[in-house]
């Protein structure tokens, strides 16, 4: 038993040493995301991939509400606001088309370019203030 142990640790501390100069991961950049999301060759990568671009954007509409609620900043324009039609799906592919628009920005840590995406996809239509009836 206790050889199966040192076997498997080995095998372990050997595999890791080879897949640290592989591995891509979809939060450093644009470019990593794109290598692994644009074509994902996994349901798991897929899935990876959609709760990614779910947490942050939940990250950043959670920040605005505790910054408006709690804190008692003044309130300033949302950064996008989601159609309440949109599918996580489309987010992802959204954020796919912004970097491959944008491959200047392709560089920058996912979560700046996924801000950047929904903001460009989603903008926040201000209301037009209705005229006063006259009388």
């Amino acid at each position: 038993m206790k050889r199966i142990l040192i076997y498997l640790l080995l095998l372990g501390v050997s595999t890791l040493g080879m897949t640290q100069d592989t591995t891509v991961n979809l939060y450093e950049s644009g470019n990593d995301f794109l290598r692994l999301c644009e074509n994902p060759t996994t349901s798991f990568i897929s899935g990876a991939c959609q709760d990614y671009v779910l947490g942050v954007v939940d990250g950043i509409q959670v920040g605005i509400r505790v910054e408006h609620n709690y804190v008692g900043t003044p309130k300033t324009a949302e950064p996008f606001c989601l159609d309440s039609k949109a599918t996580l799906g489309q987010e992802v592919q959204v954020l796919i088309k912004f970097i491959k628009t944008h491959p200047e920005k392709a560089h920058f840590a996912t979560s700046v370019l996924v801000l950047g995406a929904m903001a460009d996809a989603f903008p926040c239509v201000k209301a037009e203030p209705t005229p006063a009836s006259h009388k």
